[in-house]
């Protein structure tokens, strides 16, 4: 948050706003439902796929958790892309690196398909 909080797509003042509608202004009040990475437990929880971009703000908290739930042995992919920030993903029309990341994350997806029936 402290390398990437000025970005142009999500900056820190723009998550403590958004967090603070989402679950009030006092963080002694949120829990694990509203931040699930303050969740003491996270076995049988499903597989995952954890996605960010490198200039993330939140990169290294989504990154904890997607580590959190390796250790508590939920099938678990981290992938961070290089050269984007927040939001990136959602930006297939302009971007080779959303498409390829849409690509690969649907790869995943369909083959933990295929592996469970």
């Amino acid at each position: 948050m402290r390398r990437f909080g000025d970005s142009p797509f999500l900056r820190a003042d723009d998550i403590d706003w958004m967090k603070s509608l989402y679950l009030g202004d006092d963080p002694a009040a949120d829990d694990e439902y509203g931040t699930p990475v303050l969740a003491e437990d996270l076995t049988n929880l499903p597989p995952a796929v954890v996605v960010c971009g490198y200039a993330d703000p939140l990169r290294d908290g989504v990154e904890d958790y997607g580590r959190r739930l390796q250790e508590a042995g939920v099938s678990t992919a981290i992938i961070r892309y290089p050269g984007v920030g927040h939001g990136f993903f959602m930006q297939t029309h302009a971007l080779a690196r959303a498409r390829a990341a849409m690509t690969e994350v649907g790869a995943l997806v369909a083959a933990r398909f295929a592996h469970s029936g």
